[in-house]
C-alpha cells in the first residue's frame, strides 16, 4: 500500500485550527470524514511552523495518521486490485492515498483521508473526503460527454483498422520495399557495367589503333548514357507508382486528421468544462475555480 503523508506545521495552534476550519468547510456535509486518532497522541507535540510542502520530514502525527489509514485499508474491500492479491486476475493499478492532520473548533486533533482518482469506479467512499465535484454521478455531463468522446475514438479506430485502409497501407509498404530492392539491383548493374567498360577500354587501348579507339570510346559513352537513362527511368516509374498508391490513401488520411482534430477539440473543451466545476476557498475565504 503506498505511503502518502501530508504534513502541516504551524507557529501557533490557531494557525492549524483556522486552516482546518477552511478544509472542514469544504467537507462539512461529510463530517464523517474526520477521523480521530486511535492511538494516544497526548505526548506528541504539535509542529512549530509550516514546512516547504515538497521537501520535508513528515511529522510524527502525519506518520501515525498514515499508518492508521494503511491498517484500515487492509480491512476494506474497494473492488480494486492494488496488487496485493496474487490470485486476482484484475489489472493491477497503484493508488495514492493521503492524510491531512487537522484541529477542530474545540482544539481536538484528527485527520482527513483522501485518495487520488477513483476506487471501484466511484469517487465517493465512506470515511474519505468526497470529491469537490463528482464527475462520475449518474447524470453528470462528464459521463455523457465521455460516451460521445468514446464514440469519436471508435470512429477513428474503425476507419484506421478497416480492411480497405489496412490493405492499402500494406500494398504501399510492400511497393516501397520492393522499389528499394529493384533500384538497388539496377544501381549494382550500373556499377558492374562501369567496371566492365573500364576493363574493355584498357584492353582496347592496348590492341586498337587511335582511330579505332576513338570509335570504341564513343560506343562506351553511348552505352554508359544508356544504362544511366534506364536507371533514371526506372526510378521515375517506381516513384510514380508509389505516388499513385499514396493518392489512394489521401482521402482516408485526411479524414483521420479531421477526426483526430475534432476529438482533440472536444476533449479539450470537456477538460476546461470539468476544471470549471472545481471551486475552492482561498486563504481569504473567497471561492475560486481552477480556471480563475
Amino acid at each position: 500500500m503506498p505511503n502518502s503523508y501530508v504534513h502541516l506545521e504551524h507557529k501557533e495552534s490557531s494557525v492549524l485550527r483556522n486552516f482546518a476550519l477552511l478544509i472542514m468547510n469544504e467537507v462539512k456535509s461529510h463530517i464523517v470524514c474526520l477521523h480521530r486518532f486511535n492511538s494516544d497522541i497526548s505526548k506528541i507535540e504539535l509542529p512549530e511552523k509550516f514546512t516547504f510542502p515538497f521537501y520535508y520530514k513528515p511529522h510524527p502525527l502525519a506518520k501515525l495518521a498514515a499508518k492508521e489509514l494503511q491498517d484500515e485499508l487492509l480491512s476494506r474491500d474497494f473492488d480494486h486490485n492494488f496488487g496485493l492479491d496474487e490470485a486476482s486476475k484484475d489489472h493491477v493499478i497503484g493508488k495514492m492515498f493521503g492524510v491531512l492532520v487537522v484541529q477542530d473548533k474545540n482544539g481536538e486533533l484528527g485527520y482527513l483521508t483522501a485518495f487520488s482518482g477513483k476506487l471501484g469506479n466511484t469517487n465517493d467512499h465512506e470515511g474519505f473526503v468526497p470529491p469537490v465535484f463528482d464527475m462520475l454521478t449518474k447524470d453528470s455531463f462528464f459521463n455523457k460527454e465521455m460516451i460521445i468522446l468514446g464514440e469519436k475514438t471508435a470512429e477513428i479506430d474503425q476507419l484506421k483498422n478497416s480492411k480497405e485502409y489496412q490493405d492499402k497501407l500494406v500494398q504501399l509498404h510492400e511497393k516501397i520495399e520492393n522499389s528499394k530492392e529493384e533500384l538497388e539491383t539496377k544501381r549494382l548493374t550500373v556499377v558492374e557495367n562501369r567496371k566492365d567498360r573500364k576493363i574493355r577500354r584498357a584492353k582496347a587501348e592496348a590492341e586498337l589503333s587511335p582511330a579505332e579507339l576513338e570509335i570504341f570510346n564513343e560506343e562506351l559513352v553511348r552505352e554508359s548514357l544508356h544504362y544511366k537513362y534506364q536507371f533514371k527511368e526506372e526510378k521515375k516509374r517506381l516513384t510514380e507508382e508509389i505516388s499513385d498508391l499514396e493518392q489512394t490513401l489521401e482521402t482516408e488520411k485526411n479524414r483521420l486528421v479531421d477526426l483526430k482534430k475534432a476529438r482533440k477539440a472536444f476533449s479539450s473543451n470537456l477538460q476546461q468544462r470539468l476544471f470549471d466545476q472545481y471551486h475552492f476557498l482561498n486563504q481569504a475565504k473567497e471561492t475560486k475555480s481552477l480556471l480563475d
